[in-house]
């Protein structure tokens, strides 16, 4: 379903480009569970913002279920995430001005759900992310942890039709809120989405099926496979 296939990415910051990602082919199939594991600055978080339609590559071509992203102009491509991605920022890009409780709504406005029925699906999510307390609070009132559960309901709220992301998603929590976001990813998997987490924690990478390795900017090594 989704098909990297020579793709490179170069960033220019005012002197000569600075190559991140080398001709780099990436496919997978509807229904993975892929874990993308390497150190810092070794291309995994950018690896991951290509699939999910939050970056371009320099080179080479993007195909998701058939489609080329790669030609997509802005809007298409902000309606293909809608509808197709869901994406946990390692970042979190939560809206400050905003309570919890609206950040997680905030997809569900701009898909038309009605006030009552967004506010109800993203209460039951935030609950069962240990959140109930907080539902009013403002990010600057969250703890790191708690703004990474927050994020993580947001890019779940909307019920991403085939595919949710997931860049470090428990990089900030103790390993009680990091089971609880680890559960919901693994139920997105078991309810047919492929999911693709990029993680420094080992632990996490062995439960999934398929662990590709990353080093500067190319993915070196590979466990498991596609489905056949």
């Amino acid at each position: 379903m989704i098909a990297l296939e020579g793709v490179t990415r170069a960033y220019v910051t005012g002197g000569p480009p600075v190559p991140v990602l080398h001709r780099t082919d990436l496919r997978s199939e509807r229904g993975e569970r892929v874990a993308l594991v390497g150190a810092s600055g070794s291309g995994k978080s950018t690896l991951l913002h290509i699939p999910g339609g939050l970056d371009r590559p320099t080179g080479g071509g993007y195909r998701y279920a058939g489609q080329d992203v790669g030609v997509m102009d802005g809007i298409r491509l902000a309606t293909f995430r809608r509808d197709h991605i869901g994406f946990v920022f390692q970042a979190f890009h939560l809206l400050p001005v905003l309570t919890t409780i609206e950040n997680v709504e905030l997809p569900l406005v701009y898909a038309g759900l009605p006030a009552a029925a967004r506010r109800r699906r993203a209460a039951d999510l935030l609950e069962r992310l240990g959140l109930g307390r907080h539902l009013r609070h403002r990010p600057n009132h969250l703890s790191g942890g708690r703004q990474q559960r927050v994020a993580s309901a947001r890019a779940l709220v909307n019920d991403p039709a085939e595919t949710v992301l997931a860049d470090g998603p428990t990089g900030n929590l103790d390993s009680r809120a990091g089971a609880g976001v680890v559960s919901l990813l693994e139920a997105q998997h078991v309810s047919g989405r492929t999911v693709i987490v990029v993680t420094h924690d080992e632990a996490l990478a062995a439960r999934c099926p398929r662990v590709l390795r990353t080093q500067d900017g190319r993915i070196v090594a590979e466990q498991g496979g596609p489905p056949a």
